[in-house]
């Protein structure tokens, strides 16, 4: 059953039997909890994890710290030596199921970016910089 239908895969949507049902109490305040119950089998795998362990993440953050942010991507990233040595000849994929998508490294990514230069790449981070270096004996930017 599955269709290709310009270069998409479309699945056959199959109904889940499991029924769920709610206790709900007529008064939340006296009785502060909700039942839920559910009924029948899952005819589907469940879905894979989304969030990533605090663990890798924190791995990965600290490798995103010491490449060169501004120009930074997910694939020049995935191709760079310190993420290689991390991974050991592994997939990215291999740490964690919620890494599979190229979307999430992207995020870590612009993240980053956002935080050490939260004004982009235009005058106004100029001047920011500028601002919060213009005390400093050796800064970069003398004027503008």
């Amino acid at each position: 059953g599955d269709h290709i239908i310009k270069g998409i895969v479309k699945k056959p949507i199959t109904e889940c039997s499991v029924k769920f049902y709610h206790i709900i109490p007529k008064n939340l305040k006296e009785c502060t909890f909700i039942v839920t119950l559910s009924v029948g089998k899952h005819n589907h795998p469940p879905p894979p994890p989304r969030k990533t362990p605090y663990n890798i993440k924190s791995q990965l953050q600290k490798i995103i710290d010491s490449e060169h942010i501004l120009d930074l991507t997910a694939r020049k990233f995935l191709t760079g030596s310190m993420i290689q040595t991390y991974l050991n000849g592994k997939s990215i994929s291999d740490l964690h199921p919620s890494l599979n998508n190229q979307s999430k490294i992207n995020y870590y990514i612009e993240k980053t970016r956002r935080s050490k230069y939260p004004f982009g790449q235009n005058i106004l981070e100029v001047a920011y910089e500028f601002m919060k270096h213009e005390k400093s004996e050796d800064s970069y930017i003398r004027s503008i």
